[in-house]
């Protein structure tokens, strides 16, 4: 149903815009409209710390981009990182 495990802990849900990573059993953020320069990647549930195990999966999902498609992506960060985005 377009969900992909990546790890134990977090979870890819394919959306209409892009995708968004975050915890396994979240609510995927889905309500953002598609915009045609390119993908767009949520991360994370708003008010909910990230995980540092957070920055290797995306690391993974980044990289099995094309490299036009990564270069043309954006990122939402939805939830707040526990070293301070460090």
């Amino acid at each position: 149903e377009g969900v992909v495990g990546l790890t134990d802990d977090w979870q890819l849900t394919v959306t209409r815009a892009g995708m968004w990573v975050g915890p396994r059993g979240g609510p995927a953020l889905s309500a953002r409209r598609v915009d045609p320069g390119g993908p767009v990647i949520e991360l994370g549930v708003p008010g909910e710390l990230l995980d540092a195990s957070l920055w290797p999966v995306l690391s993974n999902v980044l990289e099995s981009l094309a490299p036009d498609l990564r270069g043309r992506t954006t990122l939402h960060v939805h939830g707040a990182a526990r070293d301070g985005g460090r």
